[in-house]
């Protein structure tokens, strides 16, 4: 493992390449077995940035890359950015959705497979975006790809990024219209990847699974956590629920990250792979992007015999906290990662413990501001304090607990709900498989409080039943009027829930 210093690496290529790495190490694997060594890929990014520099691009122009989830977006990712500013996009979004967006962020580029007709394509094309297709190298190298049209391009020194510079141009995944644009640094990105190390040590011998997608947050910090470690990237195409077991036998993993709703899945299928969980090499599960039911988080440890880890952050705060290792783990308790941490009132008023309030962050590892949205700006930022949005109260040991979205608050007749608090509780109960609180109009309440459930399969249980098991562990404000009973629950790519419009898409407004 790289030795620990005060500071860490500040571009992601010194991350990557120059952290006392093995060159002949692995760096990156994909599902038929072939490898890449730390040595190839950074040759590969060398040749990638040295023939863009010579096409005329320079540090800082904007490439988006549209490409599934695979060795080859981690490759290109990684590759970008060691030189460029990249601009990761779900590569299964309608094209009314794209026309927008590469407007605002002002790519000059985009990144696709030759060949494919992604919706993204047409939309760069009449933007007057230039094309840039990846063709996938056919040798034994994972990721390795070359670059239609550059080979006339001769040998050229490339162009590294500084650590101030842009690498990435994310969106938030709120909810509203057009999302904020959120710009991470290279310093920005390797601090928070420093800090996740010093609270949760990644070693070279580790083989991370990833399964998240790659052009969400939660995705890129997949990637390079382990890299900085030295470790191996094993990189899919997203999770697959007819294939994971056989990945986690065939690929031998020591960790891999999923989202809420995938772990329930893989929790569904253990039993019947409970011989494939028992020569597994795992060591450490890890959860991310909303919180995982408590449920689930005892079944995963129960089951795989290691201990689970959620990992909590935002776009524009990358590392916040995590929770701790089993031994002492106290469910629901975060470790803070970030340097800075403090519980606000609505008016920037630091709060005492055990005091509920806006969790705020400070520090190298958060962002300086959405890009051309001084109003969100102005609202997001207290006296150089980020304000997350989220919930949370200090413990009496330090610990973080984090209640919710403030946005999310349901005021029912002046009661404040935390409708985090309903899902989790809920979900304690056997029959229930998954749980979204959410606010109704009320006449006279102004707001009143609905739950949609989905039950496990085989699982039988009434309205009636499920109040009583609330009453019995809720303040009575806090139980739902109604508890309605649904197939699934509709979530996007994080795995997170729209309450503000669930009312609307169960019929209720």
């Amino acid at each position: 493992m790289p030795e620990k210093s005060s500071r860490p690496p500040l571009t992601i290529r010194d991350m990557v390449f120059f952290n006392g790495q093995d060159q002949n190490a692995i760096a990156v694997e994909d599902l038929d077995g072939r490898k890449t060594t730390y040595g190839q890929l950074h040759d590969h990014v060398r040749n990638v940035v040295g023939m863009l520099n010579g096409a005329g691009f320079r540090r800082n122009d904007r490439i988006a890359i549209a490409l599934p989830s695979g060795p080859e977006m981690a490759v290109a990712v990684v590759a970008l950015t060691c030189g460029f500013t990249t601009i990761p996009l779900n590569p299964n979004q309608m094209a009314l959705e794209y026309d927008r967006y590469l407007q605002d962020v002002h790519a000059r580029a985009l990144l696709v497979e030759k060949g494919s007709e992604l919706a993204v394509r047409k939309v760069a094309k009449d933007l007057g975006v230039e094309i840039i297709e990846l063709i996938k190298s056919e040798d034994s190298r994972a990721g390795i790809f070359s670059l239609a049209g550059f080979d006339s391009i001769g040998e050229h020194d490339p162009e590294f990024a500084k650590p101030e510079d842009i690498a990435y141009i994310l969106s938030t995944s709120g909810t509203t219209f057009k999302p904020k644009i959120v710009l991470w640094t290279h310093s920005m990105i390797c601090w928070a990847i420093y800090y996740h190390q010093l609270s949760l040590p990644f070693t070279p011998s580790d083989r991370a699974l990833i399964l998240n997608p790659l052009f969400h947050a939660a995705g890129l910090n997949n990637i390079y956590r382990p890299l900085y470690a030295g470790g191996t990237i094993i990189c899919s195409p997203g999770f697959q629920r007819s294939e994971f077991f056989r990945w986690i036998d065939q690929t031998r993993p020591t960790i891999y990250s999923a989202v809420p709703a995938v772990q329930q899945s893989i929790i569904e299928m253990a039993k019947e792979n409970m011989d494939v969980i028992s020569r597994s090499r795992l060591r450490l599960i890890l959860a991310g992007t909303t919180s995982l039911p408590s449920k689930t988080f005892k079944e995963l440890e129960e089951v795989f015999g290691v201990p689970v880890v959620e990992s909590y952050g935002s776009t524009e705060a990358i590392a916040i906290g995590r929770s701790l290792p089993s031994m002492g783990h106290r469910l629901g308790a975060l470790k803070p990662v970030a340097p800075e941490i403090e519980i606000m009132d609505e008016n920037g008023n630091e709060l005492r413990q055990g005091e509920l309030g806006e969790i705020a962050v400070r520090g190298p590892t958060v962002f300086k501001g959405y890009e051309d949205d001084a109003e969100a700006n102005k609202a997001a930022f207290v006296d150089g304090w980020f304000r997350t949005g989220d919930l949370g109260y200090f413990d009496g040991e330090g610990y973080l607990h984090v209640a919710g979205r403030v946005k999310e608050m349901i005021n029912k007749g002046g009661e404040k709900v935390a409708p985090q608090e309903i899902d989790n509780t809920l979900m304690e109960h056997p029959a229930v498989a998954d749980a979204v609180t959410f606010p109704v109009p009320h006449q006279t309440l102004g707001e009143d409080v609905n739950t949609a459930i989905v039950l496990r399969g085989g699982e039988q249980v009434t309205e009636g039943e499920l109040r009583s098991f609330l009453f019995d562990r809720l303040t009575y404000f806090k139980v739902p009027t109604r508890i309605i009973f649904v197939k699934a629950i509709p979530k996007g790519v994080t795995g997170k829930a729209n309450r503000s419009d669930m009312a609307r898409m169960l019929g209720f407004l």
